[in-house]
């Protein structure tokens, strides 16, 4: 049976027999045959055995083994869409990741949010280019948007709009007017972003969230 990947109306349609890591809440009906259980833990040795145990995604993912019809989506989530190809690994975030072939992922990831705090942080799920071009598949609050940046230009992204991003180095937070209390307390400083110092790519939502989610300066 071939494999078919359809995305229609805010869902997603696989239709044939799959190894997959995808959200469980995004489950929306079924046909066929389906087991899950957690991903898998990668190769490694002894000395990392516990951060192979412990890696951020594992318990947020779920590892399906399929046969027939499936539909991915989530309601308040309503814009499924597709990761560009490239010949890079992709970091996405794990709450936006929707489904990708198990054979893609590497690792999964905690980036923090407040410098030098250990109080929040987005995971994440590291993914490797996929020979038959079956990219990723990601589902935002609104429309995908996407930067590409030269070498030497950094670019500022709000928290809160991104999705992914592939050939950058992992991003800092920058906070210009951090507080001792923003180490702590149970939410985000006004003005922290994340950023990303290029070559490299940058997807983040926002279209609705308003058009200053993400910023852009050379770096010279």
């Amino acid at each position: 049976m071939e494999n078919e990947l359809d995305i229609v109306d805010g869902s997603i349609r696989l239709d044939g027999e799959y190894d997959f890591i995808f959200q469980p809440g995004g489950v929306m009906a079924y046909s066929g045959e389906i087991r899950t259980g957690l991903p898998p833990l990668r190769e490694g040795t002894c000395w990392n055995w516990l951060g192979r145990v412990f890696e951020a995604d594992r318990f947020m993912l779920r590892h399906g083994i399929m046969k027939g019809t499936l539909w991915l989506g989530f309601q308040n989530r309503p814009y499924v869409t597709t990761l560009p190809s490239a010949d890079k690994p992709v970091t996405v975030r794990s709450e936006f990741l929707l489904f990708a072939k198990l054979s893609q992922r590497i690792c999964g990831d905690r980036l923090r949010l407040v410098p030098g705090s250990m109080r929040k942080a987005f995971t994440l799920t590291e993914l490797q280019p996929d020979e038959e071009a079956l990219s990723p598949v990601v589902c935002t609050a609104s429309p995908l948007s996407e930067a590409r940046l030269e070498d030497g230009e950094t670019l500022h992204v709000s928290p809160s709009a991104l999705v992914a991003w592939s050939g950058c180095p992992k991003p800092t937070a920058f906070c210009s007017h951090l507080r001792f209390r923003d180490l702590f307390l149970p939410r985000l400083p006004e003005t922290l972003t994340l950023d990303f110092r290029g070559p490299g790519r940058v997807f983040f939502q926002g279209a609705e969230l308003g058009v200053t989610t993400a910023s852009r300066r050379r770096v010279w």
